[in-house]
């Protein structure tokens, strides 16, 4: 018996169709998986269908719930089911929660049980898998971390027994570790509670872990619809086998040159001050030669980005030292030379980028600080469009009229303007679909190639890493406790937190 079954569901904004005719249905105790890339319609279909998406129009010859409330034909009954029946998980706890409130006025905004509210709330951290509940209801949602906020935002969808749980994209932006253990903890209240659970996602190893069946959302269709096993098996659809294809795969190793562009030793970075300070980078030792890319991975709040910035001399170091190219890099003493040779690409471009300005006017800007070259200005801005692969008729667009994809290329053209020898990517494919990362991915390979380019890449995506770099540091608490090639790394890792997170990686069943 179908708990949610939706017939030739249709989306449209202003009158452009952007969901045609899609029909799903989830039962009690099981999960459907939607997948496919940004824009596809996967959050908007859903969305619409429970009336959270003004401005849309959304129509279907069925959308029933639990066999006697028609969703779109009665707004009034859906509402009530929103507040009881549905609950909903957004992709970005921080985002959802109110930083003003404390969690167990939150998670019990909406309760209309008969338990006490704040009996309930601790009852529901409990059930989340918090720690000392009782004494985290009156904490603020900045003093969790991202993993514990997710699941915060988890215990307000399940406060009043919700019968269906809709995940929009839970896991996009935790470690594996914390990934693993939401992924964990939606089984067991599927297992537990016989939920039906809708599950929103562009990554195909959480969906093959998790779902029961999947659709394959294109352009606002279902492509294919199958098991996971079937679809990532034997995919039928050339858009699954694209999808498929995407994959992060494992690479022939390069042989990096014998001596280090940059070498950090015994570094210690402090944050705080007085009985608050606390060493967030503590004793590390990495080098990173040229035509070379250094994995480096961790949990969040390991340390990783902040050592990446010291190693940039964008933080001061309380110990130890940094040498790039033979000479010494402090964080008050950085010449005009090095800060043109070190660049930094970040996780999200649309934050980093000039919202005024074109890609064009992005790409000028340090040329004309730092360019010693002859050609025109105009001249060297194609040539490193055309670098980064980025068509030309783009340069006049603003970031806000670029896809993800564009703006991670406009965002590593504009590092490149200074012809740098090294370059510190943090978390830049983390937020990507499959085949726009790995289209960076190939970008930054042809480019550590053809440039002899040094590169350290941060991220907490092991099978990113994987692919790309040649070597792998593994940071803990703000120290490297293992570090070596790839491939012996992952093969016969040493360390326990090395296996932890080894452990926790997900995969496609092929």
């Amino acid at each position: 018996m179908s708990l949610l079954a939706v017939e030739k569901l249709c989306v449209s904004i202003a009158g452009q169709p952007l969901v045609h005719g899609i029909s799903m249905s989830v039962e009690r105790g099981r999960c459907t998986a939607i997948i496919g890339e940004s824009g596809s319609g996967k959050s908007l279909s859903l969305s619409a269908l429970l009336g959270l998406a003004p401005g849309v129009v959304a129509t279907a010859q069925r959308a029933c719930f639990d066999q006697r409330v028609e969703l779109l034909a009665n707004p009034e009954a859906r509402r009530a089911l929103l507040a009881r029946q549905i609950g909903w998980v957004s992709q970005e706890p921080m985002s959802a929660l109110n930083p003003f409130k404390t969690v167990a006025a939150q998670i019990t905004e909406a309760y209309r049980g008969a338990q006490p509210p704040r009996q309930r709330a601790a009852q529901l951290l409990a059930e989340v898998g918090i720690r000392d509940p009782q004494q985290r209801l009156d904490d603020y949602p900045h003093q969790f971390s991202g993993g514990m906020r997710q699941r915060v935002a988890i215990a307000m969808a399940l406060v009043n027994d919700p019968a269906l749980l809709i995940c929009d994209e839970p896991t996009t932006a935790l470690d594996v570790t914390v990934q693993a253990q939401i992924l964990a903890l939606l089984r067991q209240l599927q297992q537990q509670r016989g939920l039906g659970l809708i599950l929103v996602s562009h990554d195909l190893a959480v969906v093959a872990a998790v779902a029961d069946r999947v659709h394959v959302m294109r352009n606002g269709e279902f492509v294919d619809s199958g098991t996971p096993a079937q679809l990532f098996g034997e995919p039928a659809h050339p858009y699954t086998a694209s999808l498929v294809a995407a994959l992060p795969q494992p690479q022939q190793r390069r042989t990096a040159a014998p001596t280090p562009l940059l070498c950090a030793t015994q570094l210690q970075v402090w944050r705080g001050s007085g009985r608050r300070a606390r060493a967030v980078v503590d004793g590390v030792t990495l080098s990173v030669a040229r035509g070379e890319i250094v994995g480096l991975v961790g949990e969040s709040g390991s340390g990783k980005s902040t050592l990446g910035r010291a190693l940039l001399g964008l933080l001061p170091v309380a110990a130890g030292t940094i040498q790039f190219a033979g000479q010494r890099l402090e964080a008050n003493a950085v010449t005009a030379a090095q800060r043109a040779a070190l660049q930094l690409v970040f996780q999200d471009p649309l934050a980093s980028l000039n919202p005024r300005y074109s890609v064009y006017q992005t790409l000028a800007e340090p040329l004309q600080l730092h360019s010693r070259q002859p050609q025109p200005l105009a001249q060297q801005v194609r040539r490193l469009a055309a670098d980064v692969e980025l068509p030309e008729r783009l340069l006049q667009r603003r970031p806000s009229q670029l896809s993800g994809g564009q703006r991670q290329r406009a965002a590593i053209a504009r590092a490149l303007a200074c012809q740098p020898q090294l370059l510190v990517a943090d978390e830049a494919v983390s937020a990507l679909d499959l085949s726009v990362q790995a289209d960076i991915l190939r970008l930054l390979q042809k480019l550590v190639r053809e440039q002899q380019l040094a590169v350290l890449f941060i991220s907490h995506d092991l099978a990113v890493v994987r692919a790309i770099a040649d070597r792998v540091a593994v940071m803990c608490d703000g120290q490297l406790v293992e570090q070596g090639d790839t491939a012996t790394l992952w093969n016969a890792p040493r360390h326990p937190y090395s296996q932890k997170l080894l452990g926790a990686v997900l995969s496609v069943p092929s």
